[in-house]
């Protein structure tokens, strides 16, 4: 936890028009004179002027659990001063902190705590308070008493948190480290620039491009999956049904041959004739084509079997197959 030490007197003599600039007392002080009520909380009302000007040292001294509400209140009552004893450790006004956490009796819930989580301290000494009410502090340890004893909603919350994750974490490895968050996502914007800036220059019919921006879209943002799948015929691509991958081929070939092509095979005739050659980066899609055979192919972008991946792949029109010269004795 961040340690606060804040110093009500220190902080007077930062201001050119401050009571300590004229070395007067704090009865002089126009800052006490105007935020004090003449009650015994008035000396709270002028520490909280002080932590309104100063909320970020306020605000750090308790960061670990400033996800719950009553936090934010709490810091704006928080008390450091270095003639207490513990004087690294933040310190809070108890009333303040029950009357957040919705204590129905604070005396009682003061009580409760051990001797070394609260301590009753005196206004004058601190503040130059003509109350002679001593009131009760509170260090971090009865802070997060008062907390687990607390009936308010945020508090339960944060009780359910100690007992069911960060003690279960210690007893079982010792130590606790917190989730990280999830990181964020991906704006659809910053999706299309990515795809723009990957497939832009491969040559691919853009409304590929733009189907395979949709599907990562709806894959990190869910709630957009409906409205992809609506967009999505908008972008087939009519020839896409009349291009043949490698198996395809295989079978035309096998009718024509009476002899059986497998995918590995005709492949092969592809790049021994000429028309496609092996990627060499080892990406998608596995072959390329070349001058001679970009007439009769297309690359598609699908999804890879077994695995929710799009890939590119390289598909033959079936012109392909009457300027392949196949050998029908080929086995």
């Amino acid at each position: 936890m961040t340690q606060v030490t804040l110093d009500i007197q220190a902080i007077c003599k930062q201001k050119p028009q401050s009571v300590y600039a004229s070395k007067k007392t704090c009865a002089d002080c126009p800052f006490y004179k105007a935020h004090n009520d003449g009650t015994k909380n008035g000396w709270c009302q002028l520490f909280n002027h002080f932590a309104r000007e100063y909320h970020q040292q306020t605000q750090d001294c308790i960061n670990e659990i400033a996800v719950t509400e009553e936090v934010e209140e709490v810091n704006e009552q928080a008390i450091a001063q270095e003639e207490l004893d513990e004087a690294d450790d933040p310190w809070w006004v108890a009333a303040d902190v029950c009357a957040v956490l919705e204590h129905s009796n604070p005396s009682s819930a003061i009580a409760r705590l051990d001797d070394d989580e609260k301590k009753l301290l005196d206004p004058k000494q601190y503040l130059g308070s003509s109350s002679n009410q001593e009131f009760w502090a509170i260090n971090e340890s009865g802070l997060y008493s008062l907390i687990l004893t607390s009936r308010k909603p945020q508090a339960k919350r944060f009780k359910k948190w100690v007992t069911s994750e960060v003690l279960p974490a210690i007893r079982k490895t010792g130590s606790y480290a917190p989730t990280p968050p999830l990181p964020t996502p991906p704006t659809p914007q910053e999706i299309s620039e990515l795809y723009d800036l990957t497939l832009g220059g491969a040559g691919l019919d853009p409304k590929l491009v733009a189907g395979v921006k949709l599907n990562a879209i709806a894959s990190y943002h869910p709630a957009l999956k409906s409205a992809a799948e609506i967009a999505k015929p908008a972008l087939q691509i009519e020839v896409e049904s009349q291009l043949l991958s490698p198996t395809q081929l295989g079978q035309i070939l096998s009718d024509r041959t009476q002899h059986t092509w497998t995918p590995r095979q005709v492949n092969k005739l592809l790049t021994e004739q000429g028309f496609q050659y092996r990627n060499p980066d080892s990406n998608s899609p596995a072959y390329l084509p070349t001058e001679k055979g970009r007439q009769y192919c297309k690359v598609i972008l699908n999804t890879a079997v077994g695995r929710d991946k799009t890939i590119q792949s390289l598909r033959w029109f079936k012109e392909i197959v009457e300027v392949l010269e196949v050998n029908n004795d080929r086995a």
